[in-house]
């Protein structure tokens, strides 16, 4: 009952912070995980869940603002994704990948936002775009009827996108956008409550659509971050966090993000981001390189297209 009594306290006082300007110190669940260090197998998947892109997809995508776009490609956009699918499938024998229908929805093929897997919870998100609720149903459903190890969670409060949430094996820190609100977040921290669970601002970056549009993890306690949202973003984790991660930052906030799974680094090419390039060389080991301009024109990044997991089964 105490502990219950203080979480209510810290999130009312959260609130009363503001949204505007929550403050960097702030963390769900903060006493909970400083001895906790990132498990040995951080980044080995044998689950993986992606979707179809959907022909509604150039005409009838979210960007940010709520505008729409209708120069996409999309036998490239296919093509490159295709391309994501056999690099995510080369990185292990043993990684199933789940082929789940678009249903005719043009934001399905992002499928990061709707679920969150860690461990053997799986939480059904309520996305920050009404449009996109729908994309949920189906993801519950699958899981549900495939995995029963797995303990589904729907989300019932706040609103949150899987792109705003970046989970180190240690913690989470979660953007604070347009979203993913601080009552998502709390939603979060109480289903994962032996993590650490830290909000991160977004608010003055406009036109970044979630935490992970600059940053992440390239490696077990590897974060990589890129351009000014990068830098803020590096800055809130060393001045928070009680863990100690290595950052490396690349000029180009989208080359930031990328795939470390099975001990090898997707990230995008070296054509679309040549100033990035040696940065991203530097980090070492083995990369694989895949090109996504199409989906890029509707605010997408390499981590949005799945969602990667394992289970007892």
């Amino acid at each position: 009952l105490i502990v219950e009594m203080a979480s209510r306290f810290l999130f009312k006082r959260c609130v009363q912070i503001g949204r505007k300007s929550i403050s960097s110190k702030f963390s769900f669940n903060s006493d909970r995980n400083r001895l906790l260090s990132t498990d040995a197998s951080f980044g080995l998947y044998k689950r993986a869940l992606m979707r179809e892109i959907d022909s509604s997809l150039p005409q009838h995508a979210l960007r940010i603002g709520g505008t729409t776009v209708g120069e996409l490609d999309i036998k490239l956009a296919r093509k490159q994704h295709e391309a994501l699918t056999k690099a995510i499938q080369s990185t292990s024998p043993d990684l199933i990948i789940h082929h789940l229908s678009s249903d005719g929805l043009p934001d399905s093929v992002f499928i990061e936002d709707t679920v969150i897997i860690v461990g053997q919870t799986a939480m059904i998100t309520n996305p920050g775009a009404l449009s996109r609720r729908a994309e949920t149903f189906e993801v519950k459903l699958f899981l549900e009827e495939t995995y029963e190890d797995l303990e589904v969670i729907q989300q019932t409060s706040g609103t949150l996108d899987g792109g705003d949430v970046l989970f180190t094996g240690q913690e989470f820190f979660v953007g604070l956008s347009h979203r993913t609100d601080i009552v998502g977040i709390n939603f979060l921290a109480q289903t994962f409550p032996t993590y650490r669970v830290t909000p991160i601002s977004l608010k003055e970056f406009e036109q970044i659509l979630h935490l992970k549009s600059a940053c992440s993890m390239c490696g077990p306690d590897h974060i990589l971050v890129g351009g000014d949202l990068g830098l803020l973003i590096s800055n809130k984790i060393n001045e928070i966090s009680p863990s100690t991660y290595k950052i490396t930052y690349v000029h180009d906030p989208e080359a930031a993000n990328c795939l470390y799974i099975n001990d090898t680094l997707i990230r995008r090419t070296e054509d679309e981001f040549p100033l990035s390039a040696d940065q991203l060389a530097s980090i070492g080991g083995k990369q694989l390189q895949v090109g996504a301009s199409e989906l890029a024109k509707v605010d997408a990044a390499l981590t949005c297209c799945s969602v990667l997991f394992n289970t007892m089964h």
